[in-house]
């Protein structure tokens, strides 16, 4: 008796599409936009804010694998850039209630200023090693912030810690640190 051989099949299981999905930096962008907005939500409620704590991981994920591939520094911009326009147009769209073209340009311009510390980000990492380089994210994104907060042009709307306005029972402690401290803690 000989053994027959059967014909394997492939079957695509939700899990594994949503693992190649996850893979995708595009739509690790796109999830890391929504979990950036989450803090603010039209109707306020403390928990989706929690979700702040995590909303830089698919960043920083999509940021390692388009790294690993050795795209290009265009590459990681333009998804870096993708991201924080979705996350500016999802949050601030209501500033185009004034002139379209005014909350047009306040996305598209706070978005490209948000990309300077992301890129200085990946630059230190490229450079100095993964340790300086993740030690150095927090520091150049509140430096932007604190720029962002002092000079003509200030948009302090998006600032990280403000995410959290709808908790304020979780942020006592920015009697003494400011809404900076939550920023930090983001």
């Amino acid at each position: 008796m000989t053994p027959t051989t059967q014909p394997t099949t492939t079957i695509t299981t939700p899990t594994s599409a949503l693992g190649r999905l996850g893979q995708s930096p595009p739509a690790l962008a796109l999830l890391g936009a929504l979990l950036l907005s989450c803090g603010w939500l039209p109707h306020p409620a403390a928990l989706p804010s929690l979700l702040l704590l995590v909303a830089w991981v698919p960043y920083l994920v999509l940021e390692r694998q388009l790294t690993q591939q050795g795209a290009r520094k265009g590459r990681v911009f333009a998804t870096t850039y993708f991201m924080l326009v979705l996350w500016n147009a999802l949050t601030t769209w209501w500033v185009s209630y004034s002139t379209l073209g005014g909350g047009i340009a306040a996305v598209v311009l706070n978005a490209a200023l948000m990309c300077l510390p992301l890129m200085a980000f990946r630059q230190t990492k490229k450079r100095l090693g993964n340790r300086i380089g993740y030690l150095s994210l927090p520091v150049y994104w509140l430096a932007f912030e604190q720029l962002h907060l002092h000079w003509d042009v200030t948009w302090p709307w998006l600032t990280l810690g403000n995410g959290f306005a709808a908790a304020p029972q979780w942020v006592q402690w920015y009697e003494y640190t400011g809404f900076l401290g939550g920023s930090v803690w983001v």
